[in-house]
């Protein structure tokens, strides 16, 4: 990724469908991470996203 992720893109990752840019994004349909998130949730966990230098990172935590 050559962008930070906007603000809106942090909050909306996590829904059905979305996209973060149609021409880049090859053949998904936006499933993916509202999946891993909703596996997360099951498990009690939680689930975010972080964005800085370019880079984003998904950070996931489970508690025991």
């Amino acid at each position: 990724m050559e962008k930070e992720l906007s603000k809106e893109d942090t909050v909306n990752i996590f829904k059905r469908f979305y996209r973060l840019d149609e021409s880049h994004s090859g053949s998904g349909y936006g499933l993916g991470l509202p999946i891993a998130k909703e596996i997360v949730l099951m498990h009690k966990g939680e689930i975010k996203v972080v964005s800085k230098s370019k880079k984003v990172c998904f950070e996931v935590y489970f508690h025991m």
